[in-house]
């Protein structure tokens, strides 16, 4: 007779599979609306899509584009990612209900009850009934079939889910703790593709307290640096500052080793977590990094700027202007200052080129607070540099 571990697998593949197939045969064969051409075009470039820029996705789909050069339409490829990725979702949410109700049933009350030929007979039902309807499901199977964050992110959110419940059956094993470090790892590369792949981590803190509750005072290290590095959801403006500054406090009292063994290593055990939560992070670098070579597609021009000269008198080069729309700027209260930072705000050309326009207009202090419209009559013609139509001038 097969033994249950194999036999979970089995019907999980099956229900896997239903779903690949179903995908493959519904699988959008190029690009689809909304976002899609978007993702397709900036992983074929290595550009920067809109915030907050998926810059795991974009490295997962160009290395798909470079691997299946087979398929003739690149979006194809890209789109080969969601189907496979929400097929196996559906593997492992069919193991997820496997593993959660076999969970149940190993109770005294109900082990007893239920022979074992039954309990097989369940947990198959089980597995194979919440495969199908994540299969079959409205909005889950609609992004499966385009080149869409959501599949990868979906299978990053289940395998979470299911790896919590592994490290709860295993709670007691030596280097079990590994399974949460692995977690908190995947949990962060995760939001390289979609934030929501941190939806299920503060269910594992709740399941770490849940599990163990004897050692909840001694994990006090564990529940502060999981708040801090959580701050990628409430505050994630600071999430590099306090995630540093977090390993660097845990580094030392790792070294020192000033509490009791147990409380030692539930700081060795928050510093792990400090640091596979910045290294699964650090996709991010690309979005920097990249911008500041100027990719074709470079959304909101996320740079860190250290090559420009933005020293006043300097000049931008042609290919960097931008034109504005022909005509007053409404409302142009605040002089060419203001001006510019409408233009920040309108994302009308970018950040670099508004931050430098402001030293490149003459007499810019005595311009400021003065004119009330670009036409206005006591500045020279000769000191509009947007000439009378309001347009930057590209001889490009």
């Amino acid at each position: 007779m097969i033994k249950e571990k194999w036999l979970k697998h089995i019907f999980a593949g099956v229900a896997s599979l239903v779903a690949l197939i179903v995908y493959m045969m519904t699988m959008a064969p190029t690009v689809s609306f909304w976002d899609c051409g978007e993702f397709v075009a900036c992983a074929n470039t290595l550009g920067i899509p809109h915030p907050p820029g998926t810059p795991f996705f974009v490295f997962l789909a160009r290395a798909v584009i470079v691997l299946l050069p087979f398929v003739g339409e690149i979006a194809k490829r890209v789109n080969y990612i969601s189907v496979v990725s929400s097929a196996a979702t559906v593997y492992l949410t069919a193991l997820f209900a496997w593993e959660l109700l076999s969970t149940i049933l190993k109770s005294d009350s109900l082990a007893e009850k239920i022979s074992e030929k039954v309990r097989t007979i369940v947990l198959g039902t089980s597995a194979l009934v919440a495969g199908f309807l994540l299969t079959f499901s409205d909005t889950f199977w609609f992004n499966a079939v385009e080149a869409e964050v959501y599949g990868i992110a979906m299978f990053i959110l289940m395998l979470i889910s299911y790896l919590g419940l592994i490290w709860y059956n295993k709670r007691e094993e030596e280097g079990s703790d590994r399974l949460l470090i692995f977690i908190c790892y995947i949990a962060f590369l995760g939001v390289g593709a979609h934030l929501y792949t941190m939806l299920t981590v503060p269910a594992v803190f709740v399941l770490l307290l849940v599990a163990q509750p004897k050692k909840i005072v001694e994990r006090i290290p564990v529940w502060i640096t999981g708040t801090l590095l959580c701050s990628v959801i409430y505050m994630v403006s600071a999430f590099i500052e306090l995630s540093l500054g977090c390993l660097i406090v845990l580094a030392i009292l790792t070294a020192a080793k000033p509490f009791r063994p147990n409380v030692n290593k539930a700081v060795r055990l928050s510093l792990a977590f400090s640091f596979f939560a910045l290294i699964g992070y650090s996709t991010h670098l690309y979005i920097p990094i990249r911008s500041e070579l100027n990719p074709i597609i470079d959304e909101n021009n996320p740079e860190i700027n250290i090559r420009d000269d933005c020293s006043p008198g300097a000049r931008l080069p042609e290919h960097e202007l931008r034109w504005l729309p022909d005509g007053p700027v409404p409302a142009l209260q605040g002089g060419w200052r203001e001006l510019c930072q409408r233009c920040l705000h309108l994302r009308c050309f970018r950040k670099r080129t508004a931050r430098t326009l402001w030293h490149q207009v003459p007499h810019a202090d005595e311009l400021h607070g003065r004119c009330d419209s670009p036409a206005a009559p006591d500045i020279p013609h000769h000191e509009r540099p947007f000439g009378d139509g309001m347009r930057l001038r590209n001889q490009a």
